[in-house]
């Protein structure tokens, strides 16, 4: 009986299935068959293949991995990556926020990060539209409505002016001016309102 094992760098893997748990995964079909015949072949295969040709063994192994994994198995994993990210998002808005802080705050790799929110715009700019939402919901409270540096800071920005800046290209007002709008109207609902209106925010 011949035994194959193959480790590999998570960030590798995650580069052709991002965010993939393969824990406990059995292949059955056809490409879980030739997955198997793979490695079986393996140890003869390494033995003449020279240099160049062992150093093509690991991509071609994971490339045979990704595509035996059942589709909605890397669509379930994708959805996991964007709940981590989202998640951190949330929790870390006044930290500084980079695709490479966020790489390893959620153990995935550039290349996977980039293809979970390739639809959605970029994962910077959905960083950017939660940092301004907070904002925004900062600026608005009916009870104590942050200033715009402390609104700034909280979201994130580096100051002031370019809170000012982007606030004004997603919302065509100033933050000044949105906090200053109807300041005796009471904001909709609650406490419990507000609660949901922050959690749709930072998970949507």
């Amino acid at each position: 009986m011949t035994c194959v094992t193959a480790t590999m760098p998570r960030a590798f893997v995650d580069e052709a299935a991002p965010g993939l748990d393969v824990h406990g995964a059995v292949l059955r079909d056809g490409m879980g068959a030739l997955l198997a015949s793979f490695l079986r072949a393996l140890p003869d295969a390494l033995e003449g293949a020279g240099p160049a040709g062992a150093a093509a063994v690991p991509r071609l192994l994971r490339d045979l991995l990704a595509a035996a994994l059942p589709a909605h198995a890397a669509a379930e994993a994708e959805r996991l990556l964007l709940d981590r990210v989202r998640r951190h998002v949330a929790a870390n808005m006044h930290r500084p926020l980079t695709a490479d802080t966020l790489c390893d705050a959620v153990g995935c790799s550039r290349a996977a990060l980039y293809r979970a929110f390739a639809g959605r715009g970029g994962v910077m700019a959905y960083v950017l539209e939660k940092r301004l939402l907070r904002a925004r919901r900062l600026l608005a409270d009916s009870v104590s409505p942050a200033s715009v540096a402390a609104a700034a800071a909280a979201a994130g920005f580096r100051d002031a002016s370019e809170l000012g800046r982007a606030f004004r290209r997603r919302f065509g007002t100033t933050p000044g001016a949105a906090r200053r709008a109807d300041p005796a109207k009471p904001a909709p609902g609650g406490p419990v309102q507000r609660r949901i209106r922050t959690w749709i925010e930072a998970g949507g």
